[in-house]
């Protein structure tokens, strides 16, 4: 099938290319953004890189910390209180302040901390305690009086463990690609996720007819994260634990979207791996949804189907027959993956981003993007653009009768709060945009 579909649509190519041109100019209705302003937008450039200040420390525990951080490529500055400057303590604001605590030494642990409240320190402090009988509670209040954040206190000699676990929670490590690094089931455990809407919109009648549920990480140091920052490496279980997370927040989401009379069709990202069905029905048939509840979508990576078993066929099966359609995304001209892709019921195909940047203006990837639209009809799934940045794209993407798009030429990922205020102002369903 996928090699009589691809011949058919290759074909068509040679007559097509040459309208690109034209197609990429076209203007029709303007189309606007919807949003200007995000509140609390996660940065786009790479953070310096972590540090963090042990002050009062034993020597064995400062040994531990510091090798640690040097496998963290974090800085690390060492200071006592009388030494402690407000340089160093500025140092640490994206960090970690390891605060050493001998028997009979509270009181120079409660002198650091007042330094720390006059100079404003917004990262978190965490106490090493010489033995039990230092009252920790007592100085974790004493932090709170100063607006400080402590973490779980540690007795020493502090083990290599616990200050792994303090690296994965405060992002004291960096991705391969420069950005902070939180763990997942850590982020899971501690309520930190959250999830954003990007609108969806029907390029034919410009109405928004959906939004994709994207995972934000909401740090207490480094306030909103994207994906990049919780995502790579983590544990397949944390993975589909963030999934269902996903689910319970839409289909909560989805009354109040409906309430401002947008019966919206969600749709939520999981790896096709950590996708387990038997839990998302249990989830489904637990919800007292209207009977025009409109389903669900499922994103699952193009680079994960490439080699479909039996099982996850069966899995694709049980979950339309509950109202979840799976959407295939990032999909270019790999044909191990067009392969599989022709072969399932998918309900969207979302051509890559890398796709999408210059369209209007590169023959090469107009006539990718055209043969992708055009197998998404062949196979009477909707073809959706993701990643549309400017209105020339936008235009050209029209042109080769894209269904939907979604990106920043319209609106970015929004906090819920914010897509419900977009959608409040906006007084009817389907109301065009821009």
């Amino acid at each position: 099938m996928i090699t009589k579909a691809l011949r058919y649509l290759l074909e068509k190519l040679e007559a097509r290319e040459a309208k690109a041109s034209a197609g990429a100019a076209r203007t029709g209705e303007s189309l606007g953004p919807l949003v200007t302003h995000v509140a609390d937008e996660p940065p786009s450039t790479p953070p310096p890189r972590a540090s963090c200040v042990v002050v009062n420390s034993s020597e064995r525990d400062l040994t531990q910390i510091r090798s640690l951080m040097q496998e963290a490529n974090a800085e690390v500055v060492v200071a006592t209180t009388e030494n402690l400057t407000n340089a160093d303590v500025a140092k640490a604001a994206n960090g970690v302040i390891f605060m050493g605590v001998a028997e009979g030494a509270e009181e120079a642990a409660r002198a650091t901390l007042a330094k720390l409240g006059a100079a404003q320190y917004g990262g978190a402090v965490q106490l090493l305690g010489a033995n039990e009988r230092v009252s920790m509670e007592a100085l974790a209040e004493a932090a709170a009086r100063e607006s400080i954040r402590t973490l779980p206190s540690l007795v020493t000699p502090v083990t290599r463990n616990a200050i792994e676990e303090t690296i994965k929670s405060e992002g004291l490590a960096r991705t391969a690609s420069g950005a902070i690094a939180v763990d997942l089931g850590v982020a899971l455990r501690k309520h930190w996720i959250e999830f954003w809407y990007q609108p969806k919109i029907h390029l034919p009648t410009r109405r928004m007819v959906g939004a994709e549920s994207l995972a934000r990480l909401r740090h207490p140091t480094h306030g909103a994260l994207l994906p990049g920052s919780f995502l790579p490496g983590a544990a397949v279980s944390d993975l589909a634990q963030l999934g269902l997370e996903a689910l319970k927040t839409c289909f909560r989401d989805w009354v109040a979207f409906e309430r401002a009379q947008f019966n919206l069709r969600l749709a939520v990202n999981i790896p096709i791996v950590a996708i387990d069905a038997d839990e998302i029905i249990r989830l489904i048939d637990g919800q007292s949804l209207a009977k025009y509840w409109p389903g669900l979508v499922v994103d699952v990576e193009a680079k994960d189907i490439r080699d479909i078993k039996p099982e996850t066929r069966e899995l694709v099966r049980r979950l339309k027959e509950r109202g979840v359609d799976i959407a295939v995304d990032n999909v270019n001209a790999d044909p191990d993956a067009l392969q599989s892709l022709v072969t399932l019921p998918v309900s969207e195909i979302k051509l890559a981003r890398s796709l999408i940047h210059g369209v209007s203006t590169s023959s090469s990837l107009h006539s990718i993007c055209q043969l992708l639209i055009d197998l998404a009809h062949h196979l009477r799934a909707t073809s959706v653009a993701n990643g549309v940045e400017t209105k020339p794209d936008l235009e050209a993407l029209r042109g080769m009768g894209c269904d939907i798009v979604q990106g920043q030429v319209f609106a970015p990922a929004l906090p819920r709060a914010q897509f419900v205020n977009l959608l409040m102002s906006r007084p009817r369903q389907g109301q065009p945009a821009g």
